[in-house]
């Protein structure tokens, strides 16, 4: 599909060959062998780890369906995701994920998000997500949510 149909390969992987390549040789060294690769089961190579994986991640496909398109077991493919994730985790989380180390940072940040999206009192945001949160009990009004938009792309502002 890289070659014949890069369009689809893109649309199926989310991301480019080029950055395709970029991760798998960040984490090739993590996925190039582990214990489910024996005689009795298929060789599955680092470069089709990936594909699964990412292909399970950007598509939001079952395991069964991956294990199909794939021709591989639902419980290789369960193996092959697991220790994919863990090994993107351990390449990509120093690099991408480091947690600001000074207090500063973090004030920094906060007035950062504070500035742009009108929410005070924050250091961080998972996109894209939703998340339900349960108030303590007798918790009274200090966990409430206020709807109302914002002014930044009417956008609600949770409190």
């Amino acid at each position: 599909m890289t070659l014949n149909d890069p369009e689809s390969y893109f649309r199926y992987i989310r991301m480019s060959k080029e950055r395709f390549d970029h991760l798998l040789n960040k984490i090739k060294p993590l996925i190039d062998r582990h214990h489910y690769d024996s005689s009795s089961l298929p060789k599955v190579s680092p470069a089709e780890k990936l594909a699964v994986t990412l292909g399970y991640l950007a598509t939001g496909d079952s395991q069964v369906s991956i294990s199909f398109n794939f021709r591989l077991g639902r419980s290789t493919v369960c193996l092959i995701l697991n220790d994919t994730c863990n090994a993107i985790w351990d390449a990509l989380n120093s690099i991408y994920l480091n947690a600001p180390s000074t207090e500063e940072k973090w004030i920094e940040i906060s007035k950062g998000i504070e500035s742009m999206w009108n929410i005070s009192n924050c250091i961080g945001a998972i996109g894209g997500k939703r998340i339900v949160i349960q108030a303590p009990m007798n918790a009274g009004s200090a966990y409430f949510i206020d709807i109302t938009p914002t002014g930044i792309g009417n956008r609600p502002r949770i409190l």
